[in-house]
Parts: structure tokens; sequence; C-alpha cells
């Protein structure tokens, strides 16, 4: 059976989400098929090696969870001093969630459209800006326990499909060549200085913050969370699994 629905249904929301709303995340896992990012990180090496993953630039060895939470830090910044460009220093809102269109397959998977729309009154730019998801969820998700959430790019969205053949949530989110919502964020933020890829990549975790919404959207696991992508994409995976907070 099919089930379409009518027109799109505007989910309420309040105009500022609730202290709290968004469920703890987990590290976002990646698994990517890349082809060149390790030139892409020996750019900047005189040498044309890695430097050494647990090492300071100081020179000091990285000897504990809090040392290394430290080291990624210093890796995140050294990675758009050199490559990458920097983020916005804020992170918009949630502010608008609406249901496009839900259909129901024969096997009882839903894939829903969502418009969703992130704020920022503080944007030097645009003050807002809109965009169109996919999720997918497996048969009998809605009774089920929160499931685990893979994220992909449209033109992999076959990948996707076979994820929720594995009992996986599917989100499919317009960060790639074949469809790109980043120009949006690029207007809102003027002065950030982030290359294309980091601003995909970005744009993943955004679609996160509304997978881990308590009252909008699939019920998905915070805890397994993971996202993936092919070439430029698999870069971009990495770089928001890297960057995600």
């Amino acid at each position: 059976k099919a089930l379409t629905f009518a027109g799109p249904q505007l989910v309420s929301m309040p105009a500022k989400p609730k202290p709290g709303a968004m469920r703890p995340r987990a590290p976002l896992a990646c698994t990517a098929s890349w082809v060149g990012f390790r030139q892409l990180l020996t750019k900047s090496s005189k040498s044309g090696r890695l430097a050494p993953l647990l090492t300071f630039e100081n020179g000091t060895r990285v000897d504990g969870p809090a040392a290394w939470a430290e080291r990624r830090g210093e890796l995140r910044g050294l990675l758009g001093e050199h490559l990458l460009g920097h983020p916005p220093g804020s992170v918009p809102e949630l502010s608008g969630v609406k249901v496009l269109n839900a259909t129901e397959s024969r096997s009882g998977a839903v894939s829903r459209f969502y418009e969703l729309t992130f704020s920022d009154p503080a944007s030097l730019g645009p003050r807002a800006h809109s965009f169109v998801v996919e999720t997918i969820e497996p048969p009998g998700a809605a009774s089920a326990a929160p499931a685990p959430v893979l994220l992909t790019q449209w033109n992999d969205r076959d990948w996707g499909l076979a994820a929720v053949a594995r009992g996986y949530v599917a989100c499919i989110y317009p960060g790639s060549d074949t469809r790109d919502a980043t120009g949006g964020f690029a207007a809102m933020y003027p002065g950030a200085s982030w290359m294309l890829i980091m601003r995909r990549a970005w744009l993943a975790s955004r679609v996160l913050d509304f997978l881990l919404a308590e009252e909008y959207g699939p019920r998905v696991d915070p805890a397994r969370t993971s996202i993936t992508g092919h070439s430029r994409n698999g870069k971009q995976s990495l770089i928001a699994a890297a960057f995600d907070e």
C-alpha cells in the first residue's frame, strides 16, 4: 500500500528550542570510500609525511583521554588553518520543520521529505536558511526501539536503502555536487573562511541536529550515528565525523 500526504504538514515548533531538547550525541562514526585524502592531509607537511597523530605540535605525547581531546582540538585548528577554512563561530537554531511528503512502500518502509529551517538572528547575512532532506525508516520503526542512523548524500541514496534493509534509519541530505544546499549558509555567514567541502560537512552536522531533536523526525539512537560517502563525499564524511560535536 502507498500512503501519501496530500499536502505539506507544518509541525509546530517553539521559537527557541527548549534547553536540553536535543539528545546528547555520541561521536559520529564514518565509513568512507575515498580517493586522495592522504594527499590532502600531507599538503601542509614539508616532508610529505603525516604528522604523528598522538604527538602535540610542541612534541609532547598524548597520554590519555583528556590529552586526546586537547590534541583533537589542535588537529582541527591545523586543518582549518591550512586546508579547510573555519566554520562560523555560532550554530543556527533549528527553527522550523515541515513534512512535505510521506510514502509507505509495500515492504512497510516509510520515506518522508522534510523542509528544515535554521535561523540565526545574529547572522550578518540572511537570518534563515531552509533545505530539504529525506528520511527512510525500516518497517515497524514507529513501534520499535530507536534505530541506528546512516547519513549519506543524494547521489548515494542507494547506500541509504541498503542500510534500511539492515534496520537503519537512512537520512539523505543535500551535500553533494548533485544537490548542494550549502549556499544559503555561506550567505548567512559571509565572514566564515570555510571551503565548500567544510560547508557540506557542517551541513551534515545540522541535519544530525534535526535527527536528534526529541520531538521531530524518526526515532534514532543518538549513540549509533554514522555517515558515509564516496570520493569527495567520502572526504566530506571524514571531516564531518572529525568536526561534529
